[in-house]
């Protein structure tokens, strides 16, 4: 019997630390994400509902750069989470969309820099160039 209850209680104690550790993919848990998956906090969630409830309609933090100033090689850099191109930030893969064919032309060439990124941003970056079917170099 004593063995049975150490058993019991050794698999409630795996549960529950599974629950913690990978609960956010299910809405429980902290939420971190723990570099397993795509984790935003709810005030950057807050803050890209906020953007587009007040009518401006992007993600991207100083979108009103004029296309002609920007260089023929642009230059898109994953940290972590995070996605930057040209060193503004992208929200999502919405907002990434959005402004590179905003900011596309026949002669720009787009290139990746990984800068310990987490495979989830990665994979939503460059679907979004495959999606629009962009060329996308990698250093």
């Amino acid at each position: 019997m004593k063995k049975f209850l150490r058993i019991l209680v050794l698999l409630v104690i795996l549960g529950v630390a599974l629950l913690l550790l990978f609960g956010d993919r299910f809405g429980l848990g902290f939420g971190t994400g723990l570099g397993f998956g795509q984790a935003a906090d709810s005030s950057e969630r807050s803050d890209s509902t906020e953007s587009d409830a007040s009518g401006s309609g992007d993600s991207v933090r100083g979108m009103e750069t004029d296309p002609a100033d920007l260089p023929d090689t642009i230059t898109v850099t994953i940290r972590e989470d995070k996605v930057y191109v040209e060193d503004k930030e992208i929200a999502d893969a919405d907002a990434l969309k959005s402004y590179i064919e905003t900011i596309n032309t026949d002669d720009r060439k787009y290139k990746l820099v990984d800068d310990n990124s987490i495979r989830a941003t990665y994979e939503w970056v460059t679907g979004v160039f495959d999606e629009l079917k962009i060329p996308l170099s990698e250093e």
